[in-house]
């Protein structure tokens, strides 16, 4: 897959959000979402998105380890994993979709509305 330089663009400036946003600023991380799915479409943008977070997370929990409260993190385990296969399972069903639209970048719209209402 080719990128244009535009589509590095974006994604620089959204894997910039996603910093900013683990870092004390959680508002701005949303702004990364319509971002990515508008550059790359709704299905690559989740696949481009989660290894961001993942290492966002990973990044902040070396960084904080010892101020880290693991019992409240491993008490979240089985909720992060249930999260995850709920959210394989969607985006297996979406991706199976025969439509010509795109489904996931319609819903990513809804969800990103909805945050922003909340």
């Amino acid at each position: 897959m080719d990128l244009a330089p535009i589509q590095w663009t974006y994604g620089a400036v959204a894997a910039f959000l996603v910093g900013v946003s683990k870092t004390g600023l959680p508002g701005v991380g949303i702004l990364s979402v319509p971002l990515l799915a508008w550059a790359f479409g709704g299905l690559p943008s989740v696949g481009i998105m989660l290894p961001m977070l993942i290492c966002g997370d990973i990044f902040a929990v070396a960084w904080y380890r010892r101020h880290a409260q693991w019992d409240k993190l491993i008490g979240l385990l089985p909720w992060v994993v249930g999260g995850m296969a709920v959210g394989a399972g969607a985006l297996w069903m979406v991706g199976k979709s025969t439509s010509r639209k795109d489904i996931l970048g319609i819903i990513i719209g809804i969800m990103t509305l909805a945050m922003l209402a909340l």
